[in-house]
């Protein structure tokens, strides 16, 4: 069953929107940077026994912006305020997916209180560092000269790692994926925008969450684009309580991909009593 959109109020007053499917376990969702409220919607269809809750992050519609520039402080209270609601007395399953999944290790280090797992999807915890102010000030000035489409590209290759031949592949890749994503490109622009701004005003590296003591499960895929296989190392050493899962033949959107795969794996790991 899918309930309507609904909306969790966080500390300074912003609206984060969210969609609930099924019936089950609380499990909520933090979709990746240019990936909008549906983006793993296809995944919690198959999620029998958990109530999925998908979130549209801040910046992104329907969701409010937010006051101000956004920091990773923010948008972790905004995921305080989500697993709070969703909490029935006995914690709370938290995925994310690459952005979503940094912010969600923030969130955990923050406060591990209600957490039951962390369900990680490639957080790029080394793409993160020193070029990123400068990459946030090259995507500003994009968009006040009227080229979203430039900035979004230079938020890919600046940022994201993407070189020419996995953007062929991408592209490829598109054609056969449907993601049911209410998002078009030009809203996700100024989404974008405030990820960068986190992602600008703080760069911690793996070793900054060796004190994550929340059961973890490190998705992969084996296809992916470097840092990505080496952020997955990285947080494999240092993480207290993980257990990484590599995809064959899969690289950062297996979500759409492959919705079963993510989901099967999922339920495996959180089994029948997590």
């Amino acid at each position: 069953m899918t309930t309507s959109l609904q909306h969790v109020t966080s500390a300074d007053g912003t609206r984060i929107a969210v969609r609930r499917v099924g019936t089950g376990r609380p499990l909520v969702v933090l979709p990746g940077a240019m990936n909008g409220i549906d983006s793993w919607s296809a995944v919690a269809a198959e999620l029998d026994g958990f109530e999925v809750w998908l979130v549209a992050r801040r910046g992104y519609p329907p969701s409010d912006e937010g006051p101000g520039e956004k920091s990773f402080a923010a948008e972790t209270a905004d995921v305080r305020a989500l697993v709070e609601a969703a909490d029935r007395g006995d914690g709370v399953h938290l995925a994310g997916h690459s952005y979503g999944a940094l912010l969600a290790l923030h969130t955990a280090l923050a406060d591990p209180s209600r957490l039951r797992s962390l369900l990680l999807y490639e957080p790029p915890v080394l793409a993160i560092g020193d070029h990123l102010p400068q990459a946030l000030a090259d995507y500003r000035a994009r968009l006040a000269a009227g080229s979203p489409e430039g900035a979004i590209m230079g938020f890919l290759t600046e940022v994201a790692g993407v070189t020419p031949q996995v953007m062929a592949a991408l592209q490829e890749q598109a054609g056969e994926i449907d993601p049911d994503d209410d998002l078009e490109p030009g809203e996700f622009v100024t989404g974008v925008l405030h990820d960068l701004e986190a992602l600008a005003g703080a760069w911690p590296g793996a070793a900054h969450f060796a004190d994550v003591g929340v059961p973890t499960l490190l998705m992969a895929g084996a296809d992916s684009w470097d840092p990505l296989p080496a952020s997955a190392d990285a947080l494999e050493r240092v993480l207290p309580d993980v257990r990484r899962v590599t995809w064959p033949g899969q690289s950062h959107f297996a979500n759409m991909a492959d919705p079963a795969l993510v989901a099967r794996t999922i339920r495996d790991f959180v089994g029948p009593d997590r």
